[in-house]
């Protein structure tokens, strides 16, 4: 839930438009720059990964490492996004 810096929006950018679905979509959404970066500031608040470690624990039962909740977290990620 960290405020995202310049370098984090850069990095995202580059990122979809190095997709071609996602360059596509950013041309047709005409997003303002204070659009775009409330856009991924509401994702990185959403996606805060203290919550999802408390989450993961709390499931669980045992509290897991940073790294281990990280790691899952990852996956997850990767496999409901990425197929």
């Amino acid at each position: 839930m960290a405020p995202l810096t310049n370098a984090d929006y850069s990095a995202h950018k580059h990122h979809m438009r190095a997709d071609p679905i996602g360059r596509a979509e950013m041309r047709a959404a005409s997003f303002s720059k204070p659009q775009w970066k409330a856009g991924m500031q509401a994702i990185e608040d959403q996606f805060d990964g203290a919550a999802v470690k408390a989450a993961i624990d709390a499931a669980t039962g045992v509290t897991t490492t940073n790294a281990l909740s990280k790691a899952m977290h990852e996956a997850w990620m990767n496999r409901k996004w990425r197929t």
